[in-house]
């Protein structure tokens, strides 16, 4: 005996989808990037996010396991601070539409069992271009049955010349080489404001690429149980599709309480036969009702004293309650604000700012040395303005009295301790978004430099 399926299912599968199957998992492996390497792969996994949907990205570090969501809109999953990896895999595991796993670039490549695609993230020199074709090499030279479905490689901090140059000379080399057919990417030539989603870290010890890609099959696995489960006829579970569909509960009105109980006696109507509506007693009961209401509120109140409390004793099998803790500030996902140079102390913003550069924001302290405001991504657009703040310093000067420019301090901000890290001639801030107490503010910590 077979169950059909509802018409109303196939409906609202347009709106809500249809059932998941095996989500993507591809393998990103990071050869010679620009600076700041990890805000270059949150680039391409928000590019990719925009045209395949939320993409979750699994960054493995020494110990521990860095987790992103990109553009998952309203979608965003429930974590715990305390949850597992486990515990956020499969919180994100309906939502992610695919999923990139990166390794160390120290290790050696590993291509699991279960690899749909392999995507080999390189710069544009000539040394970049040598590493991503060992890259590729190590891809070719796997055990059989283990080699991917494609390789390809992408370019990133290059134009469309600059990629198309990278392209044929990568694709001229593995045909000759390897016997392999590598097509290249677009490339993405700057840093620009992603949308994550979520963003945490979790402790694993020595992880490796072959233990993400089992615990991302059991995480789907157990959304795939639980969703089934749910569809079971007569189960109790309810699915997202039911808690959206389902009727709303009903509003009762809340109680009001007086100073004296009203008789109920001369309230409660007598109860009218089937069929009938006896107006004349609700009409008697009402004005019964009010005139009871009137009699409490005419009376004077009377003073009570209230008796000290007593206090607790010890009884025997009965845990006192615990004293009250002062609330501990956690991390939050955000995303950087919009204005940086307000977050940091000591600083004033000033007025104007350089000519088409919208990337940083000018700034002076308490004794008048101009700072250059701007995301760790923007160090080039920051040391143009500061060249251009020197060759201006008169005119600068005659716009904010007492302004020097002489030598103007850079001030970088990183989203957070995995973009940090000290750079020459320039101060890092890491700004983080904590909630205490249900009130969110930003953490600013200065790296030592």
């Amino acid at each position: 005996m077979s169950v059909a399926r509802d018409p109303f299912d196939t409906l609202t599968d347009a709106f809500l989808g249809a059932p998941r199957t095996r989500t993507p998992r591809a393998l990103l492996l990071v050869g010679h990037l620009p600076v700041m390497s990890g805000l270059w792969l949150s680039q391409y996994a928000d590019r990719e996010a925009r045209d395949r949907g939320p993409v979750c990205m699994l960054r493995i570090e020494h110990d521990a396991v860095q987790v992103e969501l990109l553009r998952a809109g309203s979608r965003r999953p429930v974590i715990r601070p305390q949850a597992s990896l486990e515990d956020a895999l499969r919180a994100i595991a309906p939502i992610a539409a695919a999923w990139f796993i990166v390794p160390r670039s120290s290790d050696t490549v590993e291509v699991p069992q279960g690899a749909d695609d392999v995507v080999i993230l390189t710069g544009a020199d000539d040394a970049a271009v040598v590493a991503a074709y060992r890259l590729v090499k190590q891809c070719v030279e796997q055990p059989e049955g283990v080699m991917p479905s494609s390789i390809s490689v992408a370019v990133l901090g290059a134009d469309d010349g600059e990629s198309a140059r990278v392209a044929e000379k990568l694709d001229k080399t593995t045909q000759t080489f390897l016997k392999v057919e590598l097509p290249v990417r677009g490339g993405l030539q700057r840093v620009a404001p992603v949308e994550s989603s979520f963003r945490g870290t979790f402790d694993a010890p020595t992880p490796s690429v072959s233990d993400l890609f089992r615990l991302i099959e059991a995480a789907e696995q157990a959304v795939s149980a639980a969703s089934a489960s749910a569809a079971e006829p007569g189960s109790s579970t309810r699915t997202e599709r039911a808690e959206r569909f389902a009727p709303r509960a009903e509003r009762v009105p809340p109680r009001v309480r007086g100073d004296a109980p009203i008789p109920i006696s001369t309230v409660r109507p007598k109860p009218a036969t089937r069929g009938t509506v006896a107006v004349e007693e609700v009409a008697q009961a009402m004005v019964a009702a009010r005139a009871a209401v009137a009699q409490v509120a005419s009376t004077s109140r009377p003073t009570v004293a209230f008796a000290p409390k007593p206090a607790p004793t010890a009884v025997a099998g009965v845990i006192p309650p615990r004293p009250m803790v002062p609330g501990v500030a956690r991390a939050v996902a955000g995303e950087l604000p919009a204005r940086l140079a307000t977050l940091l102390e000591g600083l004033e913003t000033l007025p104007f700012s350089m000519p088409r550069n919208n990337a940083v924001e000018l700034a002076v302290d308490a004794a008048g040395r101009l700072h250059v405001v701007a995301r760790t991504g923007e160090l080039a657009a920051a040391l143009r303005a500061s060249s251009w703040a020197r060759d201006h310093a008169e005119i600068l000067a005659l716009a904010h009295e007492g302004l020097s420019c002489a030598d103007p301090a850079i001030d970088l901000i990183a989203p957070s301790m995995a973009d940090a890290a000290p750079i020459d001639g320039a101060t890092v801030h890491v700004l983080t978004l904590v909630e205490l107490d249900g009130r969110r503010g930003h953490l600013v910590q200065t790296l030592a430099s």
